[in-house]
């Protein structure tokens, strides 16, 4: 409520009282994480949140957090590391992939926009969309590279499963 209502510093004071007497709590550091960013104290929020990640590995809301902020903070090849991650691990979840593909962008990797797009707009029920966005990322590719591999098999999927919806 304090962070909803921009009251940083009550929220701070009351999530490092529950952190003492819990430490590494996840939910705790997550949320002192949160109103840190809301706040704007970017440095402080990524030390926070550098230290639990190396304490829970992998771990979720830690991970997606952490992306939150590199997108806050215009560092789009770091958010796209993380993003990428848990896509990979929860893959039909929609909104990594539009939030990867945003953090794509802002690394200026067009070949990573199309392919999240992609991955986007399938899980959106988009198949037509979606071919489209694999056929750019390809033709951006050189031939006989391993990423053109990659999303020439994933372009073949896709088209496969837009035939058989066609044919159905």
């Amino acid at each position: 409520a304090y962070i909803k209502d921009g009251q940083y510093p009550e929220a701070e004071t009351l999530l490092n009282q529950l952190l003492l007497a819990n430490p590494g709590r996840i939910t705790f550091q997550v949320t002192l994480a949160q109103s840190l960013i809301a706040a704007r104290r970017l440095t402080e929020a990524r030390a926070l949140l550098v230290r639990a990640l190396a304490r829970n590995p992998g771990n979720y809301p830690i991970t997606h957090t952490l992306a939150q902020l590199e997108l806050a903070s215009d560092n789009g090849a770091a958010a796209a590391e993380l993003l990428s991650q848990l896509a990979r691990n929860k893959p039909q979840q929609e909104h990594l992939w539009f939030k990867l593909a945003e953090a794509e962008g802002m690394a200026r990797n067009i070949v990573g926009v199309h392919r999240a797009r992609a991955e986007y707009d399938a899980l959106m029920g988009g198949l037509e969309s979606a071919q489209r966005q694999l056929r750019q990322a390809q033709e951006k590719l050189t031939a006989g590279s391993p990423m053109r591999q990659i999303v020439t098999e994933r372009l073949s999927a896709i088209s496969a499963e837009l035939n058989v919806r066609r044919n159905a």
